[in-house]
């Protein structure tokens, strides 16, 4: 069965998208926001299996959608009303041989491929309307070339959603609506249904795996990026320079340089970041998920990046165990972090100490099978079973109530 997942958007024009958010945002700042949340869709949609995507847009042409979004099919809109746009690329569809069809926007942060693959899976006569909080709709999926459906509708109203309901039974559809309503993002009070990200990355003379770690995070569109260094002597600086990152500085101390960080933050949640350690790719879909729950605190699954069966038996178990580190990206709300005082300023185990405490106020701790890959380079150092050894003692020591300094001096190094 062929089936086509329509996008319609807009190329992220300043000042000619995201109008009502303008005030707020700024033209950049809606405009920034626009791609962000059609990359958002992108990303989830491509993992949709089975199905024809293609971008419907306005605004710009091919070539820019293409250097934006990547090698896809695109489609001028078209002149029009949304109706009649909406109602020829469905029949463009059909008449093409597709046998199901669903259209979307990318307003909606919250629609998921699981939502994709049921309003795909239609029986003949149906037609599947996802409502929006607003009186919209934020999907519509029909089984047949039903296109006047779209006709009558008083489009940019409040009604949009009701008159279609209506109009699809006028036609002797079955209307599948029992999906609850999801929220657009047009207004500033919508933008808490997709709140900002800040990654920082605490660095001292990382020079050799920096731009690494900094081109992964800039993956996604419109994070913040806060490089926070603690007395580099090498070109640490000077590759987040030519990054675009923002570099504040001050005493080392891994905790006290995410703290600095967070504190120069602006988005509303933060991740933490080693300057060893890369993200995985569409890393900001999966916080931004955990993170609907602001008490949350994530973490990602650990890959090293150095092989053998012994640093195999070493990645598992480490899913073993119960508590995250901070070289798997520590990731939470910024009304979490500051309720928790964020991190302790220790000389090490400020990862674990945090989680402790997260736990003692009712924070959940959410460990995502998505993972980060770090350095192995401890291991190299020490060797993987002495090395491994080394991080057990310390931090049984440090349960215990052994000194930090003093695990600091015996395990030496980050």
């Amino acid at each position: 069965m062929k089936r086509r997942l329509i996008i319609f958007t807009r190329y992220p024009e300043p000042g000619k998208v995201k109008t009502r958010l303008i005030p707020s945002l700024g033209p950049e700042g809606a405009a920034n926001l626009q791609h962000q949340l059609t990359h958002h869709t992108l990303g989830w949609a491509d993992e949709v299996r089975d199905i024809e995507v293609e971008m419907r847009y306005t605004g710009g042409d091919a070539q820019q959608m293409a250097s934006l979004y990547g090698a896809r099919r695109y489609v001028d809109q078209g002149d029009g009303d949304l109706g009649q746009r909406l109602a020829r690329a469905f029949s463009e569809a059909f008449a093409e041989g597709c046998q199901r069809v669903a259209a979307i926007g990318t307003d909606c942060p919250d629609l998921t491929d699981r939502v994709i693959h049921r309003a795909l899976e239609l029986q003949n006569n149906e037609v599947l309307i996802r409502p929006a909080t607003d009186g919209g709709y934020c999907l519509i999926a029909l089984s047949g070339p039903h296109v006047a459906v779209f006709e009558g509708i008083e489009w940019g109203t409040g009604r949009v959603f009701a008159q279609t309901f209506q109009r699809a039974a006028a036609l002797g559809l079955v209307v599948k609506d029992d999906l609850p309503a999801l929220h657009d993002i047009d207004r500033p009070e919508d933008l808490v249904h997709f709140p900002s990200l800040s990654v920082i990355v605490p660095t001292l003379n990382e020079e050799a795996h920096l731009a690494s770690t900094l081109e992964r995070v800039r993956t996604a569109p419109g994070v913040e990026v806060i490089v926070s260094d603690g007395g580099s002597t090498d070109r640490t600086l000077a590759v987040a320079e030519q990054l675009e990152a923002q570099i504040i500085t001050g005493p080392p101390g891994r905790a006290r340089q995410m703290n600095a960080g967070a504190a120069a933050a602006t988005g509303a949640i933060l991740i933490f970041c080693h300057a060893d350690t890369l993200l995985p790719t569409g890393y900001e879909r999966y916080v931004r998920r955990v993170c609907k729950d602001p008490k949350m605190i994530g973490a990602f699954g650990l890959r090293v990046d150095k092989t053998g069966l012994s640093m195999q038996l070493i990645e598992k178990l480490v899913k073993m165990r119960r508590t995250p580190y901070g070289d798997q990206a520590l990731f939470m709300h910024r009304a979490a972090f500051e309720a928790l005082e964020g991190f302790t300023d220790m000389p090490l185990l400020e990862d674990v100490d945090l989680i402790r405490r997260a736990r003692r106020n009712g924070c959940p701790i959410e460990w995502l099978e998505q993972h980060v890959t770090t350095s192995g380079r401890f291991w190299r150092k020490h060797g993987v079973w002495r090395a491994t050894m080394i991080n057990q003692m310390v931090l049984l020591a440090y349960t215990l109530g052994v000194s930090v300094d003093k695990l600091a001096r015996f395990r030496g190094g980050r």
